[in-house]
């Protein structure tokens, strides 16, 4: 409930005070600040203020109090409080002026310091405003606790207050605001929307109260200073505003953390599992793919970023290295897929221009420059795929990229970037590919497989597993999720189909040689 003039006259401190203007319904009278003036009078006395007056000069100059009265009475203060020195007479005319504008008018004794008066009237105002925030705030909270969405409770603020609100991210990105404020900051990208909500914020009409969720400073809340509901206004209680809005706010900031954190890491899992070699169906992957914001049937190129010197990089730090990566790709206008893990960083680009290898350099340039800025110590490398033109095997891309990075890891400090081309498996079988006669040969060799329909791909997909789990039966039969019986009937039909040897170093190489230059894939590709 409002605090009112007539509970202010009724306390102990005002018991000699005398009202020398008709009397009026003092309990509709409310006091929401109060105020010392002397002419010339402050043009900012705001609605339900009460002023404190001497009429300082008025026994030399009549005009004075007259002016004084107007000023108060004009600006619909709450009363006007006067207080003499000296016996003085309050003219008919200064009365009808007061009367004019329905403003109540006091003599209070001299002897009455204003500072008492004012201490008492503000420790008032300050109990019904913290009566009134603190239901707020219980509105906020249920809110939250009844599951609503943070931008009713932003409504339910600017409603409130009556003015213009705007919440943003850490990074003024934001949130929810007033149509006002909408309209002012609105931009054509994100980059200038956070300039132009900076610019606007850095106006002093602004509170600014700093949102936090558990130690990590998640948003801020930005209050248009002034407001029709006076005894809501902020201005002498600013920390009002953080006191009674910051926990509540901070709980949604919580949960929208915790379920961002919850879809990373399934993105995060996501893209590993297609780095790794999926048991998905196509379907089933183009399905998960969609609920997590992704599109699969784009062509990507796969990046593998590696930290060199860095055993246990903070967990902090490949958050932010993912996130500059997402930022840039938001600015871009580019889909991307990320994943970050103790040892590196997966990133699948989308091949977007005509000119793929032109924008996968500058988008690396961009990374690279942000990473630098941020900490401009760290060292790290990239290790970037092939191109892909079409519906990438995002498997393939990976152990391409993987290769690549691995070179890149143990070149010198001035090289940091390699290419699947610049590294040696793919020069000679790039080189046995080009060479007819090997081709030949290779086709060869392997065509009683290619023409055996029902059994030839099952037993394709084995040897390439066999000979990538370096010819441990054990690791191979589990990667193909086959009894070791199994597998060993296999690896025998592959024997007999090709005549050659797999215990034999020489038909092992060419065999080797020959699945490489027909199958450039890892070898998990074909797991079954």
């Amino acid at each position: 409930m409002a605090y009112t003039l007539l509970q202010l006259i009724s306390s102990d401190l005002l018991s000699r005070i005398r009202q020398i203007t008709p009397y009026q319904d003092l309990t509709r009278r409310f006091v929401s600040s109060i105020s010392v003036q002397e002419l010339p009078v402050d043009d900012f006395i705001r609605e339900n203020e009460l002023v404190l007056s001497t009429a300082a000069g008025y026994e030399k100059n009549a005009s004075v109090l007259p002016e004084l009265v107007q000023k108060v009475g004009s600006a619909d203060a709450s009363a006007l409080f006067l207080t003499f020195k000296q016996k003085t007479d309050i003219p008919d005319s200064v009365l009808s002026i007061a009367e004019s504008y329905s403003l109540p008018v006091f003599l209070i004794p001299w002897e009455i310091p204003f500072s008492k008066i004012i201490d008492e009237v503000s420790r008032e105002i300050a109990s019904e405003k913290t009566l009134i925030f603190q239901q707020l705030q219980n509105r906020l909270l249920n809110l939250f606790y009844e599951g609503h969405a943070m931008e009713e409770a932003i409504a339910i603020l600017r409603n409130t207050l009556h003015t213009e609100i705007l919440l943003t991210g850490s990074d003024l990105k934001p949130i929810s605001a007033s149509p006002e404020i909408a309209e002012e900051i609105s931009a054509e990208n994100a980059e200038e929307d956070h300039q132009a909500a900076a610019d606007l914020l850095a106006d002093s009409d602004y509170l600014s109260v700093p949102i936090s969720a558990g130690k990590i400073d998640a948003g801020f809340l930005y209050i248009k200073k002034g407001n029709s509901e006076p005894l809501l206004q902020l201005t002498e209680h600013p920390e009002f505003a953080s006191r009674y809005f910051s926990l509540p706010l901070s709980l949604w900031f919580h949960r929208i953390t915790i379920e961002r954190q919850t879809e990373l890491r399934l993105r995060s899992d996501f893209v590993r599992e297609l780095a790794a070699g999926t048991d998905r169906t196509r379907e089933e992957c183009e399905q998960q793919a969609a609920r997590l914001g992704f599109q699969l049937s784009l062509p990507y190129t796969c990046i593998v970023f590696r930290l060199r010197n860095m055993e246990n990089p903070n967990p902090d730090l490949l958050e932010t290295i993912e996130k500059k990566a997402r930022d840039l790709a938001e600015k871009e206008h580019l889909h991307i897929m990320i994943s970050s893990q103790v040892f590196d960083t997966v990133l699948y680009l989308e091949n977007r221009t005509d000119h793929p290898e032109d924008e996968i350099s500058a988008f690396l340039d961009q990374w690279e420059t942000a990473l630098s800025n941020s900490y401009p110590s760290l060292s790290f490398c990239f290790g970037i795929s092939e191109i892909s033109k079409d519906t990438p095997d995002f498997q393939e891309l990976f152990h391409n990229a993987s290769m690549a990075v691995r070179l890149a890891e143990s070149a010198d400090e001035k090289r940091f970037r390699y290419q699947y081309q610049d590294t040696l498996e793919a020069k000679i079988v790039a080189l046995f590919n080009d060479d007819t006669e090997i081709r030949t040969a290779a086709e060869k060799m392997l065509a009683p497989l290619h023409n055996d329909r029902k059994n030839g791909p099952d037993l394709i997909r084995t040897l390439i597993m066999y000979i990538s789990c370096d010819l441990n039966a054990a690791k191979t039969a589990a990667a193909l999720h086959l009894h070791r019986q199994s597998l060993l009937y296999r690896l025998k039909r592959i024997e007999q189909a090709t005549g050659l040897s797999l215990s034999n170093h020489r038909d092992l190489f060419l065999l080797e040689i020959a699945t490489r230059i027909f199958y450039p894939y890892p070898p998990e590709a074909y797991r079954g």
